[in-house]
């Protein structure tokens, strides 16, 4: 319940924006409410979702680095420290920056999905608190590694690293299109609200992945020469259900 207390402080925090300007028009009048029963309905799907999530999570490794992230984001919320980059980056428009969580149950499918091992190297591009490479190197054994541009997520999930004593895992503050992706074998991306020219560089960069190598890419589909299509499943997210899709590198 913690998590969704959490998000309800972000939610609260961001409709209270509205009111720091008295003057309301007919356009603001109606975002707002948009936004006021969008925040409702989101509220407790994320309250069930997390809810079962819980009973998921049986590695007790996992466990700990769980409750750490639940912990960590207690008071400034995953969603408001992404958000906050968003205003304060001058390289970034905010949309691209726009803080999307991956459940427990889309991690476990995706990585089945992509049959990842103890001998693969995982990259988590746009990692956010963490979550998807702490659970590749948890539950599966793998050298994961998350990268992103936002500095409080990759100093909060190198402390609970530290702190754990957790063995191949590593996070990178660094824009995902600057990483060298030369020895990674297993790729996730959520562009889910990339603008155009940030798909172009995406496309740009995964025309190089290396062959063999397997990708995981939420919400957008990429026709690509050497991407061969393997599956693709609708699966769950902090926002609700989305398309996942599942390439291999030919």
């Amino acid at each position: 319940m913690r998590k969704s207390l959490s998000l309800l402080r972000f939610q609260l925090r961001v409709l209270s924006a509205y009111f720091k300007n008295p003057k309301w028009d007919k356009r603001k009048t109606k975002e707002f409410f948009l936004y006021l029963a969008y925040y409702f309905l989101n509220f407790w799907y994320y309250t069930i979702l997390t809810i079962f999530e819980s009973f998921i999570i049986n590695n007790p490794t996992l466990k700990k680095i769980d409750n750490r992230i639940t912990d960590i984001y207690n008071s400034e919320n995953q969603f408001w420290v992404s958000l906050k980059e968003g205003f304060r980056q001058r390289s970034e428009k905010v949309t691209n920056l726009t803080y999307g969580e991956t459940s427990y149950f889309a991690i476990k499918e995706s990585l089945r999905m992509v049959d990842i091992n103890e001998n693969d190297i995982f990259y988590d591009l746009g990692c956010g608190t963490g979550k998807t490479v702490f659970y590749a190197n948890a539950i599966y054994g793998a050298k994961s590694i998350g990268v992103d541009i936002v500095p409080d997520f990759i100093v909060n999930a190198n402390k609970i690293v530290n702190e754990l004593d957790l063995k191949n895992i590593s996070f990178i503050e660094k824009s995902i299109f600057d990483i060298n992706l030369k020895d990674g074998t297993v790729f996730y991306i959520t562009p889910t609200c990339f603008d155009a020219e940030n798909m172009q560089k995406v496309i740009k960069k995964f025309e190089k992945l290396p062959k063999g190598s397997r990708l995981i890419v939420l919400s957008r589909h990429l026709p690509l020469p050497n991407l061969k299509l393997i599956g693709k499943k609708n699966l769950y997210y902090s926002w609700g259900k989305a398309e996942t899709f599942y390439y291999t590198v030919v």
